[in-house]
Formats: C-alpha cells, structure tokens, sequence
C-alpha cells in the first residue's frame, strides 16, 4: 500500500513540476517579446501537420458535388480547419466515384466494413474551400443553382441516389430518370424546376416507415417514408440525358445502352 502511496505522489510531483515549468518558460518568452505560436501553428511549422490546399471551383463543380452529397453523403465539421464527408454503400463502383472525385480535393478513401457487402467511405477537405456543403442536408436547392449548372447539380444528385433505367411498359419499352430521396420536399422542388423547363414527372411513395429491404445481400431498414421522382416520356428523358453530365461508369453505360436502343429503331420489347 505505501509503494502505491509513494507512486502516486511522485507521479503528482512530476506533473507539478512539468506544469510549472511550462509556465515559466512562457513567461520567460513573453517578458523578452518572443511571440508564441499557438498549437496548431506551432505544429505547422514543426511539420508535424499540413496545411490543407485552398480551392476555387467552378459553378459547375460546385453544383455537381453539393448534388453529389446531398443525395447520399453527410457533411461534418471536424474543425475550423477541416470537413469531413461520410457515407457507406454496398457498391463499390460509387466508393470509386467519390475517391476520384474527392481524391483531386483531399484526402479521400474507402474500406470494406464488418458488415459483408458494405462499404464506407470518407474524405478531408479543406473546410475554407467546402464549407458550401455543410448546407446540403437543407430541404430545398439554394438560389445559387441556377438554369446554368443546375444540370450539373441534378447529375451529382442522380450519381449518388438515383438511377437510369430500361424498362418494359407493356410490349413497349421506357426510358425512365428516377430520383430517390426521404426529403419530399427537396424531390417537389426538382421535380417543379423540371416541369418549368418542359418535362413531365411523377412522383410517388415507394416505401414507407419501417419497409425492410434487401440491397447485395444487405438487410436494410427504412427509418424515414421513401420516394421516387421519375420521368416517364421517351423523348423527354432523351433529351435530359443528353443534358446531364453523369459520371457514374455504370449510369454512363446504361445511357449508352438506351443510345443504342434508340438508333436502332426498335419499338417492341421482344426486339
């Protein structure tokens, strides 16, 4: 008991000490006009640490990556320094999309979780540069979106949480956008700004609160109602993809396919 005693006190006495002397050498500094760094200073210029790259992006870019985040990715501040981005997924092909797209801006990476099939990614970005996207769980689209990169928006939207597809519709096929989301309001505001613009959608309920669904193997459970916002006319969503400018490898193909389809001239499903 008295070796534990005697521990614990020199243990007290070496921090008084440390303590004490820190104090006097900043007081030693302070008398003789010897600026003193603050820590992350100091930690800058020892190297120990660096400073993150300043970027001005395009209106296009920035349009692009907050539709990017908003369909799928949770922005954090980490520091007055720094935004982090999360999110998880069971493709990897989107995990790549991020790396590329985050990886010219910071640090950026993903990696296979405990959970079979899932993902999860993250990226550190200079907050300066991205603080725009802290703002990107709000529910509607900011004015700064506009008729100019508003398609730019709407791809990095469609790239994270939406979808292009082919489909049979009765011994036809269809060409179909389709947006999800859990904000219905932020789906209404698209879905007006589009049929401003010409296009016709619709917009329904495609699972409600506690729905479970399978996703890769993955069991997923909808905490939130969950909605789908689609085109549903050939020649409009034609003309739509041909505005948008996905960077999704696998959406990009899918496009490439209904191309094709469409020079082809076929009309039935059966061709």
């Amino acid at each position: 008991m008295d070796k534990i005693v005697y521990v614990i006190l020199i243990t007290i006495l070496i921090f008084c000490y440390l303590w004490i002397s820190r104090i006097v050498v900043r007081k030693i500094l302070k008398e003789n006009g010897i600026t003193i760094k603050d820590s992350r200073s100091a930690l800058l210029a020892m190297g120990y640490i660096k400073e993150k790259t300043k970027f001005i992006l395009t209106f296009q870019e920035k349009a692009y990556l907050y539709g990017l985040v908003m369909g799928d990715l949770t922005p954090v501040r980490k520091s007055n320094y720094t935004l982090k981005l999360i999110t998880h997924s069971t493709h990897k092909t989107f995990m790549e999309l991020l790396c590329r797209t985050f990886g010219k801006y910071g640090i950026a990476n993903y990696k296979e979780t405990k959970n079979q099939n899932m993902y999860r990614f993250q990226s550190h970005l200079d907050l300066e540069s991205f603080s725009f996207l802290l703002d990107s769980k709000s529910e509607v689209i900011p004015n700064w979106i506009d008729s100019i990169n508003f398609n730019d928006f709407l791809a990095g939207f469609i790239d994270s949480d939406g979808s292009i597809i082919l489909r049979k519709a009765g011994k036809y096929f269809q060409y179909v956008i389709r947006f999800f989301g859990q904000n219905l309001d932020l789906l209404n505001g698209i879905k007006r700004r589009l049929e401003s613009l010409g296009y016709d959608l619709s917009i329904h309920k495609n699972h409600k609160l506690g729905d479970k669904s399978y996703n890769n193997g993955v069991l997923f459970k909808y905490n939130k109602d969950y909605y789908v916002l689609e085109t549903f006319k050939k020649a409009q969503t034609l003309d739509l993809l041909n505005k948008i400018p996905i960077r999704h490898p696998e959406k990009i193909a899918k496009r490439e396919l209904i191309y094709k389809i469409e020079i082809s001239g076929f009309v039935h499903w059966k061709n």
